[in-house]
């Protein structure tokens, strides 16, 4: 007897629900994530010149 939680069928149809909601997020997720990312790099850019200032 299979338990419902290992259902394949189940976590397919639960995907199919994420990709369906995906496109009218896509473009502002992007955008979002995008500028998280551009800011970390420049969080870590300036972390790393604070730990070269404080070796000198």
């Amino acid at each position: 007897m299979r338990s419902p939680t290992l259902n394949p069928a189940g976590k397919r149809r639960e995907e199919v629900r994420i990709r369906r909601r995906w496109p009218l997020q896509s473009l502002s997720e992007l955008l979002g994530s995008w500028n998280g990312l551009e800011r970390a790099r420049q969080w870590r850019i300036a972390a790393v010149a604070a730990a070269v200032q404080q070796e000198k």
